[in-house]
């Protein structure tokens, strides 16, 4: 079975207090967003809230030269 990727913008929050036993807990998902653009916008409606956000693509990588 031949697995298909969409391009997605995966908004994360960061739990700066999460335990270094368990790093998993240090990042949660909160959004999925079709775009970069949605993506930041989420991110900054959540760090207006004093939340720290990263965003992850999930997609495949390549291209270039």
């Amino acid at each position: 079975m031949v697995e298909v990727y969409e391009d997605r913008y995966i908004v994360f929050v960061r739990n700066d207090s999460a335990s270094t036993e368990h790093p998993e807990d240090a990042e949660q998902a909160v959004a999925t967003c079709n775009t970069q653009e949605e993506a930041h916008a989420v991110k900054e409606r959540l760090e207006r809230n004093g939340r720290h956000c990263i965003i992850r693509f999930d997609g495949p990588s390549g291209g270039g030269d």
